[in-house]
């Protein structure tokens, strides 16, 4: 079986690494790799922006099976081109990619469904997130364009200002057509485990993939 692996970080490193130890994995390649893959499979200079190129690049070397890693081009839909050219893709397709790549989104799913969160609340301004964290920690993150993935966390209400004013200042630096908006959830104090667990699922709330039972 001919293996590729998308991502250049630790995630994937640790993938290839389990890959490798199958006797069924002839051959793996990592686009574009970091030095820890370059040792265990063949790197390419292919960025995981490129959906197209990784597509051709699978086509042209018979790849089995693609694995994906990172967020980003999960929520550019990456699976779904994969799965539309024939193509054998790991990882959830763009609408079920929400759950990760906004927070928003993984904030509401969770209130439909009840599943224990921290409180959230969305904001469009600085002024209506500041007067809502004046009496608590909170942790504030973007949405849309960013992936959720800026953040910064105010220990009490005096750093708020400052960490909010932060956040909205790189957003308006990187805005997207996507509109610019804020979740500020309230801060918990809980251990952090991070999990890739394969599901068949059917689309719900919303086009996420909710697994059958």
């Amino acid at each position: 079986m001919r293996i590729l692996v998308i991502g250049s970080g630790g995630r994937e490193h640790a993938l290839t690494w389990k890959l490798r130890q199958s006797p069924h994995a002839d051959q793996i390649f990592c686009a574009p790799g970091n030095a820890g893959t370059g040792e265990i499979a063949e790197n390419v200079a292919i960025p995981v922006s490129d959906l197209a190129a990784l597509v051709r690049f699978a086509k042209e070397n018979r790849v089995d099976l693609t694995v994906v890693g990172p967020d980003d081009p999960l929520a550019a839909g990456i699976v779904d081109l994969f799965t539309s050219e024939k193509l054998r893709a790991f990882g959830p397709d763009k609408s079920a990619a929400r759950i990760e790549s906004s927070k928003i989104f993984a904030k509401e799913l969770m209130r439909t469904l009840k599943i224990p969160t921290a409180e959230a609340r969305t904001f469009s301004n600085s002024s209506e997130a500041l007067h809502y964290a004046e009496r608590k920690p909170v942790s504030a993150t973007l949405a849309g364009g960013l992936l959720s993935k800026s953040f910064c966390t105010a220990r009490n209400a005096r750093c708020m200002p400052w960490s909010t004013e932060k956040i909205i200042f790189c957003w308006n630096r990187r805005a997207t057509t996507s509109g610019r908006w804020m979740a500020i959830k309230g801060r918990t104090r809980a251990g952090w485990a991070h999990s890739v667990p394969p599901t068949i699922g059917t689309p719900n709330c919303n086009g996420s993939s909710m697994p059958k039972s």
